[in-house]
């Protein structure tokens, strides 16, 4: 019960509304305002460490000004706590029946309007809340009262940027509070505190509407020592809070701090990549795909550009759930995505469903509707002389300052400072060297994860220091920044269906790539260009043979041995021995009596010959991909055998991505084949006699041979017992 007060009281801000030149707090009932609120707590104390993760989004609404009474409800709560515990507004556990009722029906909080102390805490479903307090809950619930602040409350705040305001009583100690930055609408403030020794232990970014006073975004990052149980906690919490209609999706555990050095990139930058696509070209269907995950329904785009090829975000709104009617279900969603999450052919976007004990209504789910908006990202560059000073280097606002340092030689400090409407590139042309981060001289009080956060979610410069080594002094070098589209170049409404019967239709895109290799593409690609000069055995410990032959190879190679020794009346022969090899592109033969169970020898020299009818050769068909480039026509594929196995079929046709690597054959209900040996080609087919392709196909490879046949002998000596 007390990690969810405590996480309760993290998300809770409210400030103030404002005369011209001030901001100071004037609350009327009615006021209400929605909040998305985020936040990673870590508790440490002597038994260890653990970690909780709450996503919510809430209402707060003042219902009295004398005393400041404001009520906090919730129709969104994700908490996932120490282990593998995770408390859900969509469906609770047993375990969890009581807390849900407490969330769902809400909390009243008093504020103290002189001081902006949290007078009085109590949750409306009063007789669960009396359950708690007899169970000992009083005493986390007298500590929670102590040291919470709503942030900011009952304070008037100058609009003048520079301006400093003390607050002698924020989050249970003193704290400062700059103002940053000042709009029409908003007041940017930095808040900042310390403990009695001096050591920063709270940080944050407060964004206030103008208009009418109350908070609009905050990012906090605070650390104390509570004391429960006779046992001291150090909490560190870090907090995000967003308008309603703004859901974040930000993952400490994906950043950690690159401390080694890392090789400069941008010479081979495609620049027709930092060119934004078009939205047609981006979104070209209307339909795809939604599916069930641990988050959430996931609602998957197809699209044409890979993931490297988008410059640039799409995001969903009037986001529906369909019944089997094709009514609407009772469940709110909201889109989360921060940034795009990409499958190979696929954008993935994830919805949240609002609302408490919803899992009824979501089992009812048939498919989604909602539009798709593109907002484009375009690159911004500037080429400067490498000059063998400090050099200061302005992009639209943006800044790089790269100041030479007294030693090791050739080592630079890069400090890259980037704003909320333009961001430095992470990569640079002409430039060879090295960099990695810097410790950063300020506010060393952020983990580097905390700093990605502030970075993401921040309407103020920030800032990012660099170590420089060059390799080689340059002569130019050009920087890049970019901007995002404040507002959507393109819209279309997309219905998504279910996986099955998405797959059902031939006609849609694939979502991701099936490679013929899977993992192993590259290698099979470089096996395709294996000479007859490289097929040599390999001695295994000094006492055995193999030799691993392509595919390609094989089927025109016989191996054999020539010597007449005989072990235990078995002769000795190069035995398939495939369960040893992981590698589907290649056959494992290795050196065994006939019956396959010796395979190390002593004593005894060994002659072997490898003969082959020729040389393999894939030759690149004459072959034009159609609108649909998943989808071959077998009359492109002159004089084919539709009897013969699909695995014969794909040892001598290669249907290649645009990266070169071959891909696998589909059924034509979009299944994979179980077992390509006993499936015919024609049993594969679309009624269209259509191939069904798990990706887009850019060229075909047949495979052929050339030349005159091929042999070589060779005698393997295997030393004797000591």
């Amino acid at each position: 019960m007390y990690r969810y007060l405590l996480l309760l009281t993290s998300m809770l801000g409210i400030s103030a509304c404002s005369p011209s030149n001030e901001v100071a707090f004037d609350p009327s009932v009615g006021d209400e305002h929605t909040y998305w609120t985020y936040s990673n707590i870590e508790a440490k104390s002597y038994y260890g460490t653990q970690q909780s993760r709450t996503s919510m989004r809430q209402q707060l609404k003042v219902t009295d000004t004398s005393p400041l009474t404001i009520v906090a409800t919730s129709d969104y709560v994700d908490v996932r706590a120490a282990g593998s515990h995770r408390l859900n507004s969509l469906a609770a556990d047993s375990q969890d029946e009581k807390m849900m009722r407490l969330f769902s029906k809400g909390f009243e909080l008093t504020v103290d309007t002189d001081s902006g102390k949290l007078q009085d805490f109590r949750a409306l479903d009063d007789e669960l809340w009396q359950e708690l307090l007899k169970k000992g809950g009083k005493e986390a619930i007298d500590q929670f009262t102590k040291s919470t602040l709503t942030p900011g409350v009952l304070k008037t705040i100058p609009t003048t940027v520079g301006a400093t305001v003390a607050l002698p009583e924020f989050a249970g100690q003193s704290v400062s509070l700059t103002v940053k930055q000042v709009t029409d609408d908003e007041v940017t403030t930095e808040i900042e505190g310390h403990d009695e020794q001096g050591q920063p232990n709270l940080y944050g970014v407060m964004v206030l509407e103008r208009e009418d006073g109350w908070l609009k975004q905050l990012m906090l990052v605070t650390k104390q020592y509570i004391k429960r149980a006779g046992q001291e906690f150090s909490f560190r919490s870090r907090v995000v809070m967003l308008p309603g209609d703004q859901p974040g999706n930000f993952d400490f555990d994906n950043y950690a701090a690159f401390d080694d050095w890392q090789p400069t990139f941008g010479d081979d930058i495609d620049q027709t990549l930092l060119v934004p696509p078009t939205g047609e070209a981006l979104l070209p269907y209307s339909y795809g795909v939604y599916q069930a995950s641990d988050d959430g329904p996931e609602l998957v785009i197809p699209q044409e550009l890979r993931p490297y090829q988008v410059s640039g975000t799409v995001k969903l709104k009037n986001i529906k759930g369909l019944d089997a009617k094709q009514q609407p279900i009772d469940v709110e969603f909201q889109w989360a995505n921060m940034s795009q999450h990409f499958y190979d052919l696929a954008s993935r976007q994830l919805v949240i469903p609002i609302g408490w004990n919803k899992q009824a209504e979501l089992e009812r789910l048939n498919a989604f509707t909602a539009t798709a908006e593109f907002y484009p990202r375009t690159y911004l560059h500037k080429t400067v002389q490498w000059q063998a000073g400090e050099q200061h280097i302005d992009i639209d606002g943006a800044t790089i300052t790269i100041k030479p340092l007294a030693k090791p030689a050739n080592t630079y400090e890069m400090v890259i400072t980037s704003t909320a409407d333009t961001q430095i590139a992470n990569f640079m042309k002409g430039l060879k060297g090295e960099y990695k981060e810097a410790p950063h001289e300020q506010n060393d009080f952020l983990s580097y994860s905390e700093r990605m956060m502030f970075n993401l979610y921040s309407n103020l410069p920030q800032t990012e220091r660099f170590l420089l080594r060059v390799k080689e002094t340059p002569t130019e070098v050009t920087f890049y920044a970019s901007q995002q589209a404040k507002s959507p170049t393109f819209s279309r409404d997309l219905t998504f269906i279910k996986p099955e019967e998405y797959q059902r239709h031939p006609e849609y895109p694939p979502l991701f790539q099936d490679k013929l290799y899977g993992y192993y593409s590259n290698e099979a690609t470089e096996q395709q260009h294996r000479s007859f000069d490289d097929l040599r055995a390999i001695i295994d410990s000094g006492q055995g043979s193999y030799i691993d032959l392509p595919k390609d190879w094989q089927k025109i190679c016989k191996l054999k041995v020539l010597s007449d020794y005989q072990e235990n009346g078995h002769g000795l022969a190069w035995v398939a021995d495939n369960d040893l090899n992981s590698e589907p592109f290649t056959s494992h033969y290795r050196l065994s009596t006939d019956d396959g169970i010796r395979h190390y020898f002593y004593g005894i020299s060994v002659t072997s010959e490898l003969s082959c009818e020729g040389e393999p050769l894939w030759q690149t068909m004459d072959y034009q991909p159609s609108d649909k480039p998943w989808l071959v026509p077998v009359a492109e594929l002159d004089g084919i055998d539709l009897q013969q196995p699909l695995a014969e079929f794909v040892a001598r046709y290669h249907l290649l991505n645009d990266e070169g690597e071959p891909l696998n054959i589909l059924l034509a209900d979009g299944q994979r084949p179980s077992d390509m040996s006993n499936t015919k080609l024609a049993d594969a087919l679309t009624p269209q006699q259509q191939l069904r392709v798990a990706g887009r196909v850019s060229s075909i490879q047949h495979l052929s041979y050339k030349g005159a046949p091929l042999k070589r002998q060779w005698t393997n000596t295997f030393p004797a017992l000591p």
